[in-house]
């Protein structure tokens, strides 16, 4: 079992998204891959929408430019 908070690889998305496809259940791919079931969703659904493997870049506040003096 993976810590949370934790992304996955290129790799395992890919596999996830075959196997699944391939008639694998959530929980199975899950068990597999010592993720969460809301990880294999996730990823499914991603894949469904933007029919992608990468993920999206980070949101946020920029961080501060200290200039060299």
């Amino acid at each position: 079992e993976r810590s949370s908070g934790f992304e996955l690889k290129e790799q395992e998305r890919v596999a996830i998204i075959v196997l699944v496809l391939g008639g694998r259940s959530y929980r199975n791919v899950a068990a597999i891959f010592g993720c969460s079931l809301g990880a294999v969703a996730s990823t499914i659904r991603r894949y469904n929408k933007d029919h992608t493997f990468k993920v999206a870049p980070r949101v946020g506040r920029p961080k501060k430019v200290i200039a060299d003096t």
